[in-house]
């Protein structure tokens, strides 16, 4: 187990791959972690799921019960309009999108609307700005 004085050490994406990686391995106590560890984990989770099959994936998909804890960890680290993006999807009807081509299409407008904010947007770089969140949290990263 890493200390806070290894973590003081790490920086930019090598504080954000310890954190991401620390996230996984704790995956079954996710909301007994600290915040940042949360947060993390939230985003990276979604982002792996958005890009094998969009946020339609994300929602049908086990990380979907996390759907309202990724949306606050993309307020939380300033991607805003990610954030508002994913609040629209989850008040569409992920059931529908296979027997009903409106559905389908209004998903299909939100990913394509995210893949043109994701990672890079007016908000910032979402890597960056979870990197940044990060450091400036790196004293709470392995408290619960």
């Amino acid at each position: 187990m890493s200390t806070n004085f290894e973590i003081e050490r790490l920086e930019g994406d090598e504080l954000l791959n310890f954190v991401v990686e620390y996230a996984f391995k704790r995956e079954s106590e996710i909301n007994d972690l600290s915040l940042p560890v949360q947060t993390a984990y939230f985003i990276s989770n979604f982002e792996t799921e958005f890009y094998n099959g969009g946020v339609h994936q994300f929602l049908t998909n086990s990380s979907g019960r996390f759907a309202d804890e990724t949306i606050q960890s993309f307020t939380r680290v300033g991607a805003k309009q990610i954030a508002s993006l994913l609040e629209a999807s989850t008040n569409l009807d992920a059931e529908l999108v296979l027997e009903d081509d409106k559905a389908a299409a209004s998903f299909q407008e939100i990913d394509d609307k995210l893949h043109q904010l994701y990672p890079s947007n007016e908000d910032g770089n979402v890597g960056e700005q979870l990197s940044l969140y990060l450091q400036e949290n790196r004293s709470n990263i392995l408290e619960s």
